[in-house]
């Protein structure tokens, strides 16, 4: 009995895994919050379920025909001819009266048009598709991915895409995203180091060249602290007193 119990209890964790593989099983307070999020999401579907049930219920309550047609379509009967079948002349008098000819025309028309939808929705995807092999393709020669890491790239990207359709966000997906976020706050914190870097640089560069050589004080007018000039010889004049001729 013990093991019966254990088998079906492991069976459960492993199911549990599949459906949430970041979950972490060790971890008490991750496994109980995954499995109330999978009662809640059966709770959900059980409510659509009950209310849609009972609406079919109501409806073959209140004509017992529609139950038989509903029943013969499931069959495979083909539903048109159902409807000849279960309605006989009113069906046929609802199809000659003007009124009904242009709801049943108007009817036609959009099913022309979701048709004509359809087929242009196909062609876009079958379109982004073959576009996205293509990218993918690049990207693995671009970054020498395997095979292996390829496809597990494309079923990931899927999968994201997948939950979309259905409103659900993975926590490894909220995961990816802050990395991803965290990985651009880096990089914009380098580029901006990097500026300030060679800002600093440019600055010591310049006032090393302005001090000039080392020892010697830069002259007061603040240009670039040269070498102190010499003073230059007087140059000796006949016509002035002798007193007057130095060196």
């Amino acid at each position: 009995m013990d093991e019966v119990m254990k088998t079906k209890k492991q069976a459960f964790l492993d199911g549990l895994k599949e459906r949430n593989p970041e979950l972490n099983l060790e971890d008490e307070e991750s496994l109980y919050e995954a499995i109330g999020r999978e009662y809640e999401s059966n709770g959900e579907r059980l409510k659509r379920f009950e209310d849609e049930s009972a609406k079919l219920l109501d409806l073959f309550s209140n004509d017992p025909m529609a139950g038989e047609l509903f029943t013969m379509w499931a069959k495979g009967s083909n539903p048109v001819l159902l409807l000849v079948e279960q309605y006989g002349d009113d069906f046929k008098a609802a199809l000659e009266d003007p009124e009904m000819a242009k709801a049943v025309a108007e009817s036609h028309k959009k099913w022309l048009e979701r048709v004509a939808e359809n087929r242009k929705l196909e062609e876009q995807a079958n379109a982004n598709l073959s576009e996205t092999f293509e990218t993918l393709s690049r990207l693995q020669a671009e970054n020498g991915w395997s095979d292996d890491d390829t496809q597990k790239i494309f079923e990931q990207a899927n999968q994201i895409f997948m939950d979309g359709l259905v409103n659900r966000i993975r926590p490894e997906t909220f995961m990816m995203i802050s990395r991803a976020m965290d990985f651009d706050d880096a990089v914009k914190e380098a580029e901006i180091a990097g500026e300030v870097r060679g800002r600093n640089a440019q600055i010591d560069e310049r006032l090393r060249k302005e001090k000039g050589p080392v020892g010697i004080p830069p002259t007061l007018n603040g240009s670039g602290g040269g070498i102190q000039e010499k003073p230059r010889k007087r140059t000796y004049n006949p016509f002035k007193a002798n007193n007057d001729n130095e060196e």
